[in-house]
């Protein structure tokens, strides 16, 4: 929907990587706020968005779409599938603990990521961050203004992989600019001789 404000920005590689993986599928926005991201999945392909949030939606802005508002709803009050959720949007959360995303991100096949940890800007909180560890990238587009990260599968213990920039600055206990977490991150994952692929660039 144009002209509707939302926080935070897309860019083109971001539409290129989300693209393929909401085309046709359901997707989760979990704290949906003014709706300016669920609008951005169905513009990417996405069949219908579920969109919760702990505040009401106004129905100006979803009548007419194929969204299905959760307003008023608190994230351990969802119902997910039995099924499970194929992809979940979770954009700019907040840095305080919310009850029950965790476990909502868990019964998650893809989560993709929206936020920033630089600069002085805070999303989510440390359990969100290291549990967010344990899973895999699939892909990583870095910015200063924000990033995006796709999470995939669940790690092993003995699978957890080095840091991204984004990881960095939300873990790091201090404020960091973006080039200071991009060039951590690459340091370390080089200390630890990753293999994996970096996402960093």
């Amino acid at each position: 929907m144009k002209g509707l404000y939302t926080y935070g920005m897309w860019l083109p590689q971001m539409d290129e990587l989300v693209r393929p993986l909401v085309q046709g599928h359901q997707v989760y926005d979990l704290g949906a706020g003014t709706l300016g991201h669920t609008h951005r999945l169905l513009e990417l392909g996405a069949s219908s968005v579920v969109a919760v949030d702990k505040q009401p939606f106004n129905p100006a802005i979803y009548q007419g779409y194929p969204i299905q508002p959760l307003g008023r709803i608190q994230f351990h009050q969802v119902v997910v599938p039995a099924e499970g959720i194929k992809v979940a949007l979770l954009a700019f959360p907040d840095n305080r603990p919310l009850s029950g995303l965790i476990p909502l991100l868990k019964r998650c096949e893809t989560v993709i990521y929206l936020g920033c940890n630089v600069e002085g800007t805070a999303c989510g909180w440390p359990a969100l961050w290291d549990y967010l560890h344990f899973r895999e990238i699939k892909g990583h587009v870095p910015h200063p203004k924000n990033s995006l990260i796709v999470y995939g599968r669940h790690l092993e213990e003995s699978e957890r992989r080095p840091l991204v920039g984004e990881e960095v600055g939300a873990t790091c206990g201090m404020v960091i600019d973006f080039p200071s977490a991009q060039r951590t991150a690459r340091q370390v994952a080089a200390i630890a001789g990753s293999n994996k692929p970096d996402f960093t660039q």
